[in-house]
């Protein structure tokens, strides 16, 4: 399932987390694809065992954990002028939520993420040049095919998840998943009204808190059918109002 997200609100990250807990329920293993750099896979499986660790090491209760340990980095501690919502505090704890209670395989999807100033490690030299979309299908696809029992969510920008292509007329994550995992489902995120942190243009570019459109004639919850309609999706998902989330950490002036 791959839900199309406003950037920088509490609700969509949270979404993901109950639906992997209803996954859970069931007994399906899950597989959460974020349309976060692939740079920062390290930093998320370190945090995911370390947190295997601590439990196997302690009676104790496995929450006591969460408090210390916390995804961070320098993709999270952007200027606070470039956070696009994408490094919010609710998808901090989405993240740091699943390692937790390790209760799916995250995968950092997008390409790599390097500090202004910095050298780019040749290891993600090639990802640089290749189009964003086929970077976050192939890292999807990998972890995918390792784990053919999982359920598998993703939450990325709507325009990534469509079935279809980019504006340069290339391939879409949707449209990647869909020609290898035909019974996959492209849900349009919507709302009815509210806030979310993102990127504006108000003459200069700035980060901030911005309305996002209110779909109050929608139906809430998710409707869909199994063929793409011409927009691109196979239905939508109608998450309720939404309220903004601002940057996991304090930003860095670049």
């Amino acid at each position: 399932m791959l839900i199309g997200e406003w950037h920088g609100t509490n609700e969509f990250p949270l979404l993901i987390d109950t639906l992997v807990d209803q996954a859970a329920e069931l007994g399906h293993p899950a597989i959460v694809g974020l349309e976060v750099p692939c740079s920062e896979q390290p930093a998320i499986d370190n945090l995911t065992k370390s947190q295997s660790q601590s439990n196997s090491g302690s009676d104790s209760d496995s929450g006591s954990d969460s408090d210390s340990e916390q995804i961070d980095g320098p993709w999270w501690r952007r200027d606070e002028r470039f956070q696009d919502g994408r490094s919010s505090q609710a998808m901090a704890r989405l993240v740091e939520n699943l390692a937790v209670r390790k209760s799916a395989t995250i995968v950092a999807m997008d390409g790599p993420w390097v500090a202004p100033g910095s050298p780019i490690p040749m290891d993600y030299l090639h990802l640089l040049e290749a189009p964003r979309d086929e970077t976050m299908a192939r890292h999807l696809l990998d972890v995918m095919d390792r784990n053919p029992k999982a359920v598998t969510f993703v939450l990325a920008g709507s325009e990534h998840v469509a079935v279809g292509s980019d504006g340069d007329g290339r391939p879409t994550l949707g449209r990647y998943v869909t020609q290898w995992h035909p019974n996959a489902v492209s849900l349009l995120g919507r709302s009815c009204g509210g806030e979310a942190w993102g990127l504006r243009v108000d003459g200069d570019l700035s980060a901030g808190s911005y309305p996002v459109p209110d779909d109050a004639e929608l139906a809430p919850g998710a409707q869909w059918t199994d063929r793409v309609g011409p927009d691109g999706y196979h239905g939508y998902v109608h998450i309720g109002p939404v309220t903004p989330s601002s940057p996991a950490r304090q930003g860095e002036p670049t």
